[in-house]
């Protein structure tokens, strides 16, 4: 499971929990659960083992950590000692002074008056170390020059964690740092699904920034015709081979991005170029229902303006009735 304690590696702290317990390697579950060592650590390791490996042939691996998704708990050496407030300061973290993720050496960490954003970047520090291992190790083994490297967080921010539900899962209020984007994790707003990504090549790819929106779903075919694989029939990929822009600079191909989300499907949106629409509520969209958004001039969504260009609306309701049929069938 993704979301596991980060020492005790349950995914619940109630016993009944069909993934407690959850920490395995190769779908037999590890005695003692590695329990004490942080789940960031553990995952690095396996990592670096792996890139280590005597191999032929070119590998693939698919690296996803746990941080920095609660619960956040950062001991450094005090493995017995749950992250909680200091009894004698609560604006600090007990051992904050002694424990290496919190203290980075530019010193930004400590710079944050919020002690609760504190820890979230300690918890990205550490996750920041990680990676950088992983580097290392392609370094060491010669590997890095020709090793593609795609890193992305899967959605946008948790504002705050009420705390329960993990083990040593302390409350967090706004421990984020500031986004001005509307909305958060699971909303359809560009809070909850605009994150930044990198891909990096060191022999291949330029050193660039492109503004374009892409979604994850396009690094599958990406890969696949980087490294020229040709399926026995054709197959109608949801995303796309993004290789042309990458090595190439060629433009990016247009398309309609959609959202859906929750299972009684409660929140909708679509985008095509500067356009997006977006619904909250249950129910099939109809087009007297959808707000709209220009997310070139107003990205923050700010301004909805379906009542200025009914005529856009409607052919954005269009576009809508194409995706959504996909999944009707």
């Amino acid at each position: 499971t993704g979301a596991v304690a980060m020492y005790d590696h349950r995914y619940h702290a109630k016993a009944e929990s069909p993934y407690d317990p959850t920490w395995h390697r190769n779908h037999e579950i590890i005695p003692g659960y590695q329990n004490g060592r942080h789940v960031t650590d553990l995952t690095c390791e396996e990592a670096v083992r792996f890139v280590n490996k005597k191999r032929e042939k070119p590998f693939f691996l698919y690296l996803a950590f746990h941080a920095p998704h609660t619960p956040l708990d950062e001991r450094g050496t005090f493995v017995d000692t749950p992250t909680q407030p200091d009894p004698q300061d609560t604006t600090r973290w007990l051992n904050e002074d002694k424990i290496k993720w919190f203290n980075d050496p530019e010193g930004r960490i400590q710079a944050e008056t919020s002690r609760d954003k504190r820890l979230l970047l300690a918890t990205v520090y550490h996750l920041d170390s990680a990676v950088g291992d992983v580097i290392k190790a392609l370094e060491r083994s010669g590997q890095r020059e020709n090793t593609i490297i795609l890193f992305s967080s899967d959605n946008g921010p948790w504002r705050d964690n009420g705390g329960g539900g993990y083990p040593d899962n302390y409350p967090l209020k706004d421990y984020n740092q500031p986004c001005k984007l509307r909305g958060k994790k699971l909303d359809v707003w560009e809070g909850g699904i605009h994150v930044a990504g990198f891909i990096n090549w060191p022999r291949r790819i330029k050193p660039r920034e492109i503004k374009d929106q892409i979604h994850i779903i396009d690094w599958f075919p990406t890969l696949a015709g980087i490294v020229g694989f040709k399926p026995e029939k054709t197959i109608d990929w949801d995303g796309f081979d993004l290789s042309p822009v990458l090595l190439r600079q060629a433009p990016l191909p247009e398309r309609d991005l959609y959202w859906i989300w929750h299972p009684q499907v409660n929140r909708w949106a679509l985008r095509h170029k500067a356009w997006k629409i977006v619904k909250y509520g249950c129910g099939e969209p109809t087009v007297d229902q959808w707000q709209l958004f220009n997310m070139d001039q107003d990205p923050y969504e700010e301004h909805n303006l379906a009542n200025r260009h009914p005529e856009l609306v409607s052919a954005m309701h269009q576009r809508f009735l194409v995706q959504r049929g996909k999944d009707l069938k």
